[in-house]
């Protein structure tokens, strides 16, 4: 295989826009062991002002790589030139003597003493300052975001674009690398291509390039087999060939005995240039078949009831610290909600009262659920990964290898016991032997973790396939907008509702915070009707649904709108098991009611 460095597509203005060299590195190589992690021929160029996003599988050699760069290791073959100094930001599980490093003349910074003490998220952003504040010509970051909440890691990304040098980065945050980079390296197989854009764009170019493959294996394919059936053709007209002619007498025979050989041999000749062509035709592989959906929903039984699950002043306390405060909800099924928070802001423990059926907590009558829980716990060391999907599954074995690939685990990776797995083969099979299982409810506490962002990507194309409810905490943004069709927002101890994905909410937000008006947000509007009063009522100036009055501002309408899809949700819960003094023709008013006020409002803003 050919190592080194494709340029994929140009940068426009490259040399004008980008003019001073920051980092040069030739002709570089790395073994591990006797192992070639990669070699990379010829030469790799930074410039000032560049955001360059470093992707690859786990395993890859991304860091190993970055480090080679920054200075950190020596390459085992080339050179590397940097010009300017340096600041490094290491994963959180390096060394704590040497979590920023400044270059290869000056000392690391020194450790504090409470840094052992603090959480991943804490650890992360004491880096990330210390990094920050040297203000170095080249910023070196793995993982910049890594147990970073997403509005911590909102913060990254700004003062990353911010940043007056020149950036280097791995992260698997797919937010992160679409706001940041001008420029992405893949290093894959040894070999490092480079494309201009930021990860969007990479997947871009890199679906155009495969598309080519596929034209170009087409037609590579279709005059192969037109040359073979040629080849098949002639061969037979040979052999079909007759040295007598039937009808006629020796002296005939023998006069066109020549003509005969004459033409045998030119046939002959022919379908030895046919197979000389088919030998030089330039073979084309045949890329991956393109991915087939997995689920079949014969083998996941279908929720009927109006609500999969419905929480009913569902709160949390230790001892006097209340963690957040009593609110009602209601999941329909085939909602996918993604649970968004600050690290220890009660997320996990929302998921583990759900899946323990704690005190308020509904569940519709065939309800399965499926846990994902970080401690991985529902796999056993000795047994192969394909074993343990198979032996809670109905599916065939076939169905179960499709699911597996799709979560990018292909060949021999089945067959390897638990035991042996990486981090992130760990999570794609405790997520395949949930997938894979009569579950028709899942919970899944961070399933990003320890995946690359290949994998994200793939598990959020698999889980929006999944047919069935869904609720998942993330700090990925990408993954919550890819995934959600709700999200359970919990800020200063309130749970909130709201309807779409992270990019909506956050929109949201920001125009509500805009506003300053005086107004209370919809946010606290929520959370006040969530937290200790039933469930969430219209204030009396909007209680009428039949008023012909319309908000003037679509801040105004944004929020009553809200008001009436919560009232509406609890509605539901509340028609499908009807407490002792609830009246279902009152219910079933006031919800028409309310869904006609709704519809006027849409139908409003088009």
């Amino acid at each position: 295989m050919a190592h080194g460095i494709e340029t994929i597509e140009l940068l426009s203005g490259y040399g004008e826009v980008f003019c001073m060299l920051r980092l040069e590195a030739n002709q570089i190589e790395r073994l591990i062991g006797d192992r070639l992690l990669f070699r990379i021929e010829g030469a790799l160029r930074l410039y000032e002002g560049e955001r360059v996003g470093l992707v690859g599988v786990n395993g890859a050699g991304k860091t190993t790589l970055l480090s080679v760069l920054a200075g950190l290791e020596e390459p085992d073959a080339g050179t590397v030139v940097r010009h300017g100094t340096v600041a490094v930001v290491k994963q959180m599980d390096a060394p704590l003597d040497a979590t920023v490093d400044s270059g290869p003349d000056e000392a690391g910074d020194a450790v504090p003493d409470e840094f052992a003490t603090m959480s991943g998220g804490e650890r992360t952003r004491w880096k990330w300052e210390q990094a920050l504040h040297k203000r170095a010509a080249i910023l070196f970051a793995d993982e910049p975001t890594s147990h970073l909440d997403t509005d911590k890691a909102a913060k990254v990304e700004e003062e990353l674009r911010e940043y007056e040098g020149t950036v280097v980065l791995i992260s698997h945050d797919r937010a992160l690398l679409d706001a940041v980079c001008t420029r992405i390296l893949e290093l894959d197989d040894g070999s490092l291509r480079d494309y201009a854009g930021n990860f969007t764009e990479y997947l871009r170019q890199k679906e155009l390039q495969r598309e080519r493959e596929w034209f170009e294996y087409d037609q590579y394919a279709k005059e192969r087999r037109r040359l073979e059936r040629a080849a098949i053709d002639k061969a037979e007209q040979a052999r079909g060939m007759k040295k007598k002619p039937t009808g006629k007498v020796d002296s005939e025979a023998r006069l066109g005995k020549d003509q005969f050989n004459r033409r045998k041999s030119k046939v002959e000749k022919t379908v030895q240039s046919i197979q000389k062509r088919i030998g030089q035709l330039d073979v084309k592989e045949k890329p991956r078949n393109r991915e087939q959906p997995v689920f079949d929903v014969r083998y996941h039984s279908p929720i009927h009831a109006k609500e999969a699950i419905f929480l009913d002043q569902v709160g949390c306390s230790f001892g006097e610290r209340q963690l957040y405060l009593p609110f009602s909800c209601s999941v329909a099924p085939e909602m996918r909600i993604g649970i968004v928070g600050a690290n220890g802001s009660g997320k996990t423990t929302l998921m583990r009262t759900i899946m323990d059926r704690g005190a308020g907590v509904r569940l519709a009558a065939n309800a399965k659920i499926g846990y994902f829980d970080q401690r991985l716990d529902v796999l056993r060391d000795d047994r192969t990964v394909l074993e343990q999907v198979a032996e809670t599954s109905d599916y065939p074995e076939a169905s179960i290898r499709t699911v597996l690939a799709r979560m990018l685990m292909k060949r021999d990776d089945v067959f390897k016991p638990a035991a042996v797995l990486s981090g992130g083969e760990k999570v794609k099979a405790a997520l395949a032997k949930l997938f894979m299982a009569d579950h028709n409810v899942l919970l899944l506490d961070e399933p990003t973790n320890y995946l690359d962002i290949f994998a994200r990507e793939k598990l959020a194309q698999v889980l929006k396939e999944y047919p069935g409810t869904i609720l998942f905490c993330s700090h990925d943004r990408h993954f919550l907008n890819e995934l959600a069709t709700h999200l359970l927002v919990i800020e200063n101890g309130r749970w909130t509702f709201e309807y779409g994905g992270y990019a909506e909410f956050r929109e949201r937000k920001q125009k509500r915070e805009s506003a300053d008006n005086g107004k209370t947000s919809v946010t606290n509007t929520a959370a006040s009707a969530l937290s200790g009063k039933g469930i969430p009522r219209m204030p009396d100036s909007n209680s009428d649904p039949d008023s012909n009055a319309m908000p003037a501002t679509r801040v105004e309408r944004e929020e009553e709108m809200l008001r009436l899809e919560m009232e509406l949700v609890g509605l539901l819960g509340r028609l499908s098991a009807p407490g002792k003094h609830d009246v279902k023709e009152e219910l079933d008013g006031r919800y028409k009611q309310l869904s006609g006020r709704l519809k006027q409002l849409k139908e409003h803003d088009g």
